[in-house]
This record gives structure tokens, C-alpha cells and sequence, in this order.
């Protein structure tokens, strides 16, 4: 939540999720310089498969099938990329040569802070949520710092892992626009055995201090993108986009058998 403030839409009007945004798909068009989302998978060493963009702009995935020379599908890699929300997932089915998934997602916005006058700090609140049976070490960048998620999981299996981190204080202006970038690399080690790696990050509160540290309640927050950086309800976020991929994986395997 973003606790206290008022969140203002900068140039478009706030946006409603609409359930019937996701019935296409359009090619990723050209980010802006002032916001962007971004995804990336690949399997093993094969090629890096960008993003496709979910109109209305809400949101940015990534799929692939890893197979064998001889067609069999073992598993699939996806990333997806919405507005505070990141998510990177691997699963196999069986791994006869497939050791490595990669995957990344990036959201990046350009925010604004008013209702004050002077200098502060900005503070970001942000959870990680994952659940895996397999070596999958993962990496959340907020802005300049990182935090490693140490998941490379023994038994019991199905490891299930919600930790929630505070960034450290980011020097802002009122009224001068500043960058925030959020990342989420999630990495699969199969190592020749079946397993899955899901990896949830979103932001989940914004603290605004004066420059002695006391605490502001009483903000305006805009941003480029016209989207809140603060996801209250990512569950629903997720089925939105889950949709979607499902969408994306289902048409790239019809594509698949169409070329065979």
C-alpha cells in the first residue's frame, strides 16, 4: 500500500484492468525513455526470447518450450512484467538434457513526489514470494542495491519462501522526478532430474521522510507510466496475466507442430 499518500495519474486516466485485454497480442512496442517493462527467457544456450506487450500496455511476457532434437517438450520458461509486479518461472517435466532456465523481468518508471517542499528520502517496501523443488537461486534488483535469494533448496522438497525486505533510503526533491527500477532474475539448475522454480516479487509500500527523517503521510505520487508502483492485490494480477500466457504458450506450440 502506499501508506498515507495520494496517488495522481500524470498522463493518462487511471487505469482499470479490463478482463477482455488480453483476448490479443501485439508485438513489444518501443519503451518510452520515462517508463518500460521488460522480460527475457532462455533455455540452456539456446536464444534469448524478448517480450511480447498485453494491450492495453498493462503488462509484458516472455514463454518458451525447451524440447529435445526430437520434438519432445520438457518443460517451459516464462517471465512476466507488470506495474510493481515481477514474476520468473520454470517448470520440467523431465530434463533428459535441459540444466539451465534463465529468466528476467524488469518495470521501470519515472515517479514524482509533491505535497511538501524541500529535500527527503523515498523508501520502497517490496516482498519476495517463491516456491520451487529444484536449484533455482534468484537475484531482486531495487535501483542500486540487490538482494539474493538463496534457494538452492534441499529436501523436504516444494520449498515454500515469503520474505519481506525494506530498501534503504533514496535521497528525492519535491517536485523532481526520479527513477525507479525493479528487476527479478530467476535462474533454474535442473541438473537432470524434474522441478519448477515459481519467483514472485511486487512492491508493497512507499515511505516518503523530510530531510530529518520524519515521516511525510501527507504526499501526492505521480508517475510516468500513469500506473501506482504499489500492488495491493498481486494475486488478481497474476490470474489476469496468467491468462495470457497461457494465451502466448499455446499459440507458440501450434506453431511448433504446424513447422514439424
Amino acid at each position: 500500500m502506499i501508506r498515507h499518500g495520494s496517488f495522481i495519474c500524470a498522463h493518462v486516466v487511471c487505469p482499470v484492468l479490463p478482463l477482455l485485454a488480453i483476448s490479443f497480442l501485439l508485438p513489444l512496442p518501443v519503451a518510452a525513455d520515462d517508463f518500460s517493462l521488460s522480460t527475457m527467457v532462455q533455455c540452456d544456450n539456446g536464444p534469448q526470447v524478448p517480450g511480447i506487450s498485453i494491450p492495453p500496455g498493462m503488462a509484458t511476457t516472455s514463454s518458451a518450450f525447451c524440447s529435445t532434437s526430437t520434438g519432445t517438450i520438457v518443460g517451459t520458461a516464462s517471465a512476466l512484467a507488470t506495474f510493481g509486479a515481477l514474476r520468473g518461472d520454470a517448470d520440467v517435466s523431465f530434463n533428459d538434457h535441459v540444466s539451465h532456465f534463465n529468466t528476467k523481468s524488469e518495470y521501470m518508471d519515472t515517479l514524482t513526489l509533491g505535497g511538501f517542499v524541500g529535500d527527503g528520502f523515498v523508501q520502497y517496501e517490496y516482498v519476495v514470494d517463491l516456491e520451487v523443488a529444484s536449484n533455482a537461486p534468484g537475484v531482486v534488483r531495487l535501483n542500486t542495491e540487490s538482494r539474493f535469494v538463496p534457494c538452492a533448496c534441499l529436501p523436504p522438497a516444494n520449498s515454500h519462501l515469503k520474505q519481506v525486505f525494506l530498501s534503504q533510503l533514496y535521497p528525492i526533491s519535491a517536485g523532481k522526478p526520479f527513477t525507479l527500477d525493479f528487476q527479478l532474475e530467476a535462474h533454474f539448475q535442473g541438473d537432470f532430474e524434474a522441478g519448477y522454480s515459481h519467483y514472485n516479487a511486487y512492491l508493497d509500500g512507499l515511505f516518503v521522510y523530510d530531510d530529518h527523517l520524519g515521516r511525510i503521510v501527507d504526499y501526492q505520487l505521480t508517475t510516468a507510466s500513469g500506473h501506482s508502483p504499489i500492488v495491493p492485490e498481486p494475486a488478481s494480477v497474476w490470474l489476469l496475466i496468467g491468462v495470457a500466457v497461457w494465451l502466448v504458450l499455446s499459440a507458440s506450440r501450434l506453431s511448433k507442430r504446424s513447422r514439424g
